[in-house]
């Protein structure tokens, strides 16, 4: 037969003071599957964050990319497609002058646009709108590239544009 003697109070006391810690402190200290992930969220990380689902689309704010990040969403770096309008030699020449070609090439595209509507403008003040492709003109200081702006379909949609006005005779 098993005999219980009561125990003094503040011995008692200190054994279920360490029961409870035993108890609560697992739960204090584990972190759910999903806190790290939403950490990456904090100081700005949702800015630079999509979702595996849809990486071209970024997070309006930092609770937008928690949320996701809470209901178990695979967190990526957000991708952004860059249009790169060159002007480069092209070995040709036309009355004694060297000519350049103009063209435009499209690094990560977003599957979304399928075509991209490509305006540069020289410093000359000539407008052209690129077709997939290259355009071949003429060399002087003038024809360096003054600007350009890349469009994607549907939406209307601006694209960042790199320049590479690198032709020289």
């Amino acid at each position: 037969m098993v005999t219980l003697r009561r125990l003094p109070g503040p011995v008692l006391a200190m054994l279920l003071f360490l029961l409870a810690l035993v108890a609560v402190v697992p739960l204090i200290g584990a972190k759910g599957p999903n806190n790290s992930n939403a950490a990456q969220c904090q100081k700005g990380g949702w800015e630079v964050l999509a979702t595996t689902a849809a990486p071209f689309d970024g997070f309006a704010n930092q609770s937008e990319c928690v949320s996701a990040a809470a209901k178990g969403a695979t967190l990526t770096a957000l991708l952004s497609t860059v249009v790169t309008v060159s002007r480069q030699p092209s070995g040709f020449t036309f009355m004694g002058r060297s000519m350049c070609r103009l063209e435009y090439s499209v690094a990560n595209p977003n599957p979304a646009y399928n075509a991209y509507t490509v305006t540069v403008t020289l410093r000359e003040g000539t407008t052209y709108s690129l077709p997939t492709g290259t355009l071949v003109y003429g060399d002087t200081a003038d024809y360096a590239i003054a600007g350009a702006t890349a469009i994607a379909q549907p939406g209307d949609v601006t694209v960042p544009v790199l320049i590479n006005d690198g032709c020289t005779t």
